[in-house]
């Protein structure tokens, strides 16, 4: 009898010692059982690499611990461990519905797809739903409707968390090491590599949002990251899908236009950065009211942070912005 697939769950931990266990064992508990869980402590201060150890009991469990070398890094040396025909990717302060790889996995045998996508739910700090996202009927993509969607979040987001990856899709990937926002700049070359996705049109992934997230801090150098990868992804989408012309360019202005209405709301680190980010804004203005992807709700926030309102209007709760960037 052929045995059923390997899924290989790679797990970085750094300082998550309070929501650690429930992810850990949102793991352990899933319905399809046949998993190896990668587990890297990346030189954590807390207490997280004492449950990791406690954890590490289980035999589908594998302990490894470094210095602190960060995401992309850890999750590289995860990529290298990893035996799995499938991965998945998994934030630690997250969890995950029970039947999570159950239902991923038969998605991807049923259609034939090679990454299978899931929505997901969001949560406060305190592991309290409060919405969900990308929750939808179930649909199969080709690559180019999945790029498509992907620079427009119709269905999903770059997020590597709430997917199920065939192996074959990882072959020769390296997270970009030291710089924020990895996922961003990977997925889109996973999403290159692959030939069907198939979201599977049901929340099963809790994404837990942490008040000292990434997208409530001041904007630093670091944060440009982002902006760095948006500007591959457009050289990279007009040598390989020129027909998402419009597309990739509305993915780039939703970046420019989140980076403003963080810089009204939280300023910068650096006086330097403000200016790159204003420029950049200020430069895709007039194509950015002009593009027909962008939301009207979008296109509110571009003339808000222009003229200088922003702030009052995000302060009256009459104009907001998405970011799911932990």
């Amino acid at each position: 009898m052929r045995q059923s697939p390997l899924i290989s769950v790679i797990l970085p931990v750094y300082n998550v010692a309070p929501y650690l266990t429930q992810c850990l064992r949102s793991l352990l508990t899933q319905t399809y059982q046949n998993l190896e869980v990668i587990l890297i402590d990346d030189g954590s201060t807390d207490h997280s690499a004492a449950i990791c150890r406690q954890f590490s009991q289980d035999p589908r469990v594998h302990f490894y611990q470094q210095t602190n070398r960060g995401l992309a890094c850890t999750r590289n040396r995860g990529l290298a461990l990893a035996h799995g025909d499938y991965l998945s990717f998994v934030d630690s302060d997250d969890w995950l519905a029970p039947d999570t790889y159950a239902t991923l996995l038969g998605a991807c045998h049923t259609t034939g797809a090679d990454i299978a996508v899931c929505g997901r739910y969001l949560t406060t700090e305190a592991g309290h739903v409060q919405a969900q996202r990308f929750s939808q009927s179930q649909m199969a993509y080709n690559r180019v409707e999945a790029m498509r969607a992907l620079l427009l979040e119709e269905a999903f987001d770059a997020s590597l968390a709430d997917k199920l990856f065939h192996c074959s899709c990882l072959t020769g990937i390296q997270f970009p090491a030291g710089k924020l926002h990895d996922d961003v700049g990977t997925f889109y070359q996973i999403l290159h590599r692959s030939q069907q996705l198939v979201h599977v049109g049901r929340p099963l992934y809790y994404y837990r949002q942490r008040d000292n997230s990434i997208s409530v801090l001041p904007l630093s150098q670091a944060k440009l990251d982002l902006l760095h990868f948006a500007q591959q992804i457009q050289y990279f989408m007009h040598q390989h899908y020129p027909q998402l012309h419009t597309e990739t360019a509305s993915f780039y202005y939703r970046i420019l236009k989140n980076f403003r209405a963080q810089l009204s709301l939280h300023q910068a680190t650096d006086p330097a950065v403000a200016q790159q980010i204003i420029h950049a804004f200020n430069q895709v203005f007039w194509q950015a009211l002009r593009a027909p992807h962008l939301s009207r709700r979008d296109k509110l926030v571009i003339i808000a942070n222009r003229i200088g309102c922003y702030r009052w209007l995000r302060h009256r709760q009459l104009i907001a912005t998405n970011s799911t960037s932990k």
